[in-house]
């Protein structure tokens, strides 16, 4: 059965209400959030170039007192009257939760200098978590991304779990991400793809998934080692340290998970995508942690051919820092199809299906081979039985005289002085004696009556 908040989903689409990935926002307006954006600007200091760019959240409430309106014949398009209590139920809830939401959110835009990067962006993004309690709302992450007009050798995260130390791992396969790139790709230097806020977007909303998460567990589990990339940022005590002071979402108390994803790195197109979230609202800590990451990757081999507007080629090799050419790499999705490269440099074998095997028993030797005679199980029980059965004749073996060898014993012959197989002397067996023939008893002679008187 589908689930409320499946549908609910399409519902929003139905009726165009702003949702969490997609929030409704207003250029130059951020009364509510002014807090945030001054927070930012400080920590720019004489870095910025120009004057920042903000937008902040808005909840229209005609907008949303329309979208109540035409909840009926939303539900009624998508077939759903069966629900229609427990959906405007749920709007009702989803509607004071979006507008804290809303007051909250806010995106800011700063060109720097001497960074690593040459603009920021920072977004206010409460997280909406639905619990046992219901729906309910985290409105401290802030997160910060940018862009690099290089691209590394492949896609990292960086997450914590409970109980252990927090790592970088390898994104396993593609990243589960809501955004494609354009089909005509600038070049890093004319165009930043990290404008577009879908992206950003899609960055942030990656580290909440499973997917993002289990690369993070999986390289756990291989042993935190392997990835070049990976290896040479955790070898860095002073970006781990930074990268330390951001808070995950497992250092919150209400936390139900076992590990939390702060910070991704995405390659593509000749360029690198980079953004961490602290979900404690501290944005100092998300600066330096993404200023030290921006720095350090300068350093970690990049994907080779990947120069400015195209992507790199896959199961390509990799060019480090210093220009050294190093081994191939390739994707999980390159490796499935490794078997099928083989398997066509080889020899043209004939093939059965389990079915013609069972039908043809002789189908190895029915292709001009040998054709040797077969004997079902039944037969060779008779042919044990019969040693003349099917023109097989032959002797019975006769163990009469014969005697065993007292080295080795192997069975001789009554005639052999030498054992042939250890070659010990053998003394000759005696012919036992033939006893002679007993006569038989003679009869006893009848007795002669007494002579009489």
């Amino acid at each position: 059965m589908e689930s409320i908040q499946r549908i609910f989903s399409k519902l929003l689409k139905e009726l165009n209400l702003p949702t969490p990935v997609v929030p409704a926002r207003k250029e130059g307006s951020v009364e509510k959030q002014q807090k945030d954006i001054q927070i930012f600007k400080d920590l720019l200091t004489s870095n910025l170039v120009g004057e920042m760019k903000v937008w902040g959240g808005n909840f229209d409430e005609e907008q949303w007192k329309e979208a109540k309106a035409k909840l009926p014949d939303a539900i009624k398009n998508l077939q759903q009257e069966a629900k229609e209590k427990e959906i405007k139920a749920y709007f009702d809830i989803y509607a004071k939760v979006m507008r804290k939401f809303l007051d909250a959110h806010c995106m800011a835009k700063a060109e720097v200098k001497t960074m690593p990067f040459k603009t920021v962006y920072m977004q206010k993004i409460p997280k909406i978590d639905q619990t046992d309690k219901g729906m309910e709302i985290n409105d401290k992450p802030v997160g910060l991304i940018a862009e690099l007009p290089y691209q590394v050798e492949r896609s990292c995260a960086y997450g914590e779990m409970k109980d252990k130390k927090p790592l970088f791992a390898p994104i396993i396969g593609s990243l589960d991400l809501t955004w494609s790139p354009p089909a005509q790709k600038p070049a890093p230097d004319a165009k930043e793809y990290v404008e577009d806020v879908t992206l950003q977007a899609a960055i942030f909303e990656a580290m909440d998934k499973q997917t993002t998460v289990n690369s993070v567990w999986r390289y756990e589990n291989y042993g935190r080692k392997g990835e070049p990339i990976c290896d040479k940022l955790m070898e860095n005590q002073d970006l781990m340290v930074a990268m330390e002071r951001v808070a995950s979402e497992v250092d919150i108390k209400e936390f139900k998970g076992n590990a939390s994803v702060c910070s991704l790195f995405y390659a593509v197109d000749g360029r690198t995508i980079v953004g961490v979230v602290d979900y404690e609202g501290v944005q100092k800590n998300a600066f330096e942690a993404i200023f030290k990451l921006c720095a350090y990757l300068e350093d970690v081999p990049r994907a080779a051919g990947a120069a400015p507007g195209g992507a790199a080629p896959a199961g390509g090799g990799m060019v480090t820092a210093g220009g050294q050419s190093s081994l191939p790499t390739w994707t999980e999705e390159e490796l499935a199809k490794q078997p099928q490269f083989a398997a066509s440099a080889g020899p043209s074998l004939p093939t059965w299906t389990e079915e013609e095997l069972e039908t043809r028993q002789d189908k190895f030797t029915g292709g001009g081979g040998v054709n040797l005679p077969v004997w079902t199980e039944d037969e060779l029980a008779e042919l044990s039985k019969s040693s003349g059965a099917q023109g097989l004749n032959l002797p019975e073996w006769q163990d009469e005289g014969m005697q065993e060898c007292p080295k080795c014993g192997y069975s001789l012959q009554p005639d052999w002085d030498e054992c042939p197989v250890c070659s010990a002397k053998i003394e000759r067996k005696a012919a036992p004696a033939q006893k002679p023939a007993e006569k038989p008893a003679a009869k006893p002679a009848a007795q002669k009556p007494a002579p009489g008187p």
